[in-house]
């Protein structure tokens, strides 16, 4: 009898052990899809677009040869006082959000250097 119950409850910690690694495995193959963390450095100028309503300062960048305007949540964590034309180099994330200003999408920064 107590060989039975041990053999059962064997079989339940097998099965909990499998279904760690299990998860485990799952969740490595699901976040390798996802794209990087990081992203390589891309050069930008930043522009003055405060007369526009709801517009701020905003960064153009190249993208594949196409311009593109990047409206930061966050620039005045890195520069206190941008100037229109200033160049410099950023890395940031896209996020899933609209602005009032509508001319770029809206970037969390997370490096900024001037050139």
């Amino acid at each position: 009898m107590a060989l039975g119950l041990f053999s059962i409850l064997l079989e339940k910690v097998e099965e909990h052990q499998i279904m760690k690694y299990a998860v485990l495995f799952l969740t490595i193959i699901f976040s390798s899809c996802q794209e990087p963390l990081f992203r390589s450095k891309t050069d930008g100028e930043i522009h003055n677009l405060t007369g526009l309503d709801g517009c701020g300062w905003v960064i153009g960048i190249t993208v594949d040869g196409e311009p593109k305007t990047l409206e930061p949540t966050n620039l005045s964590d890195f520069l206190s006082e941008p100037t229109e034309g200033m160049k410099i180099r950023i890395k940031y994330n896209e996020l899933e959000s609209a602005s009032i200003c509508m001319v770029g999408a809206i970037v969390e920064l997370t490096h900024l250097e001037e050139e």
